[in-house]
């Protein structure tokens, strides 16, 4: 009687509920992936943030601190293997050879790619001598992140290129440009309808990766999709991110106080794509924390509102996740491995 009832015409939304109802309750009893930490390396950094980690070759880091509210803060700065500062790279600014509120960093080879809020990314080799300078302009956008291919010879911005003159009309949201000579070559992806119908757009932040295959993977910070586009052949897609403690934002409506509505909002702020999994950050209102939503190569949704042990910050090389969390008088990075649990016999 309950099947019938249930599939009978004019009550699809009983379906709808049902569906998600088991979406959450299988993901989260059934815990498809879990963390596991593999190592910690203290850095020695009494002040300042963590937002933002590259290993490198070495056995250090590049890390990015970028602090928006004290914006003259903000710095690039590579550490070694012990976690000992080695230097700084460059300066707040806005001349050339400066960043002025650091948005992203990649690395391809020696060179260090450093995009600003003012749409300029600025090359640096790694020992911090400045190579020169990229002014995005055309087309022209504000750049809300950046990811590095070296492998295939490419790096990608995030940022809203208006598709009608006005944001409000929506974006297309990342940029493809060739390493070799910095030159535009297409964009990809635009803005989901539901984040414009609402208008949304004066949220938007577009935060971007690359994974294994030179898929770029991308989130826009209102809308709860995680998108990926193929470069090399083709294909958009859009995945609905799931979620039982964070909920979609609704109409933005008349409200011009943006800063209110950040606070108020909930946002997917980050992206990683590490092995066969990418994931996708929901930051809390009011610093409360994030959640971590995890999907596998097809698309899937393999994990709702995962607990961070800190900031996800960055991956390795080998597809494991970095996350930042302050100790003491300093920081600490934390190596996890994302990995299938074992099945459970009877679930």
């Amino acid at each position: 009687m309950t099947r019938r009832t249930l599939a009978r015409p004019g009550r699809p939304w009983l379906l709808a509920l049902l569906g998600i109802f088991l979406f959450c309750f299988g993901h989260a009893a059934g815990a498809e992936v879990r963390l596991s930490l593999v190592k910690r390396t203290p850095l020695v950094k009494p002040s300042g943030r963590v937002d933002q980690v590259i290993p490198l070759p070495s056995g250090g880091f590049l890390v990015r601190d970028a602090d928006f509210q004290q914006e003259k803060t903000q710095t690039l700065e590579v550490y070694d293997a012990a976690g000992r500062r080695a230097r700084r790279i460059g300066a707040f600014g806005q001349r050339p050879g400066s960043y002025y509120r650091l948005k992203g960093i990649g690395l391809s080879g020696g060179t260090v790619l450093v995009a600003d809020v003012i749409g300029r990314v600025t090359l640096f080799g790694e020992q911090g001598a400045f190579l020169g300078t990229k002014l995005v302009q055309a087309p022209g956008f504000q750049i809300d992140g950046i990811a590095v291919d070296p492998e295939r010879g490419f790096f990608y911005l995030g940022g809203c290129l208006p598709v009608k003159t006005y944001v409000d009309f929506g974006c297309q949201l990342v940029h493809q440009y060739r390493l070799k000579d910095r030159k535009y070559v297409r964009s990809f992806l635009k803005s989901d309808p539901d984040a414009v119908a609402k208008g949304l757009t004066a949220l938007s932040d577009i935060a971007v990766d690359v994974d294994g295959k030179g898929r770029v993977v991308a989130v826009d910070a209102p809308s709860f999709k995680l998108l990926r586009v193929n470069p090399q052949g083709g294909g958009e897609e859009a995945f609905p991110i799931q979620s039982r403690k964070a909920r979609p934002n609704g109409k933005l409506g008349e409200s011009r106080d943006l800063k209110a509505v950040y606070r108020s909002s909930f946002l997917v702020e980050r992206v990683v794509a590490a092995g066969p999994w990418a994931v996708a950050v929901i930051d809390l209102p009011g610093k409360s924390g994030s959640l971590l939503q995890v999907f596998d190569e097809r698309g899937r949704q393999v994990a709702v509102d995962l607990d961070p042990p800190g900031k996800l910050v960055g991956k390795t090389a080998a597809g494991n996740l970095l996350f930042a969390a302050r100790k003491g008088n300093g920081w600490e990075i934390a190596e996890h491995s994302l990995a299938a649990a074992p099945a459970v016999k009877g679930r």
